[in-house]
């Protein structure tokens, strides 16, 4: 099964990322909840940035034929977040990385744990990956408890984009699924 463009999780329909969701992206980059979380200084993140990123990541997907994933709520369809694998070279290593980010309005749910969990899974059994890589800011305690949820473990301090971050890994032969 290759990665797919469309996924599921019991609670979710997840598509792949592309332009028709800037204003999503955008929602949630001007979120300062999710902003202190995600940017240097905390700071919401400027339209044309969102509108770059999301150039990036259409094009990461032509490229390695993977990538993130919007997600809505099965029921009634809200915009909740966006997550998936990307790849990237973390302290000198290139790997696939997970990411996900919730709406500020839908913490405490569960949510960002089912997409980590479908962003996993699909690397595992998709692009058949041995092991993922995932890193917070520190003071991201939310984040940490995701990680460590799917299977994550801490490995080291890092520095990613100019921000001291901890590095997480999970390897396909730690990886449970849940029931």
């Amino acid at each position: 099964m290759p990665y797919p463009e469309e996924v599921e999780t019991p609670r979710l329909r997840g598509e792949r990322i592309d332009s028709r969701h800037f204003d999503e992206i955008c929602q949630l980059h001007r979120d300062p909840l999710v902003a202190a979380l995600l940017t240097a200084g905390g700071r919401p993140v400027a339209d044309q940035v969102t509108r770059e990123g999301l150039e990036r990541h259409t094009g990461h997907w032509e490229r390695h034929g993977y990538g993130f994933w919007v997600f809505r709520a099965k029921d009634g369809g809200q915009f909740i977040g966006r997550g998936g694998l990307g790849h990237y070279e973390v302290a000198g290593e290139e790997m696939a990385g997970l990411s996900y980010a919730v709406v500020s309005g839908e913490w405490g749910r569960g949510y960002a744990t089912e997409i980590a969990r479908v962003g996993v899974e699909a690397g595992f059994e998709g692009l058949g990956l041995e092991w993922i890589g995932s890193w917070t800011l520190e003071k991201n305690e939310a984040s940490k408890r995701v990680m460590e949820k799917v299977g994550f473990r801490y490995e080291r301090a890092i520095e990613f984009a100019e921000l001291p971050h901890l590095f997480f890994r999970l390897r396909k032969a730690w990886y449970k699924r849940p029931l």
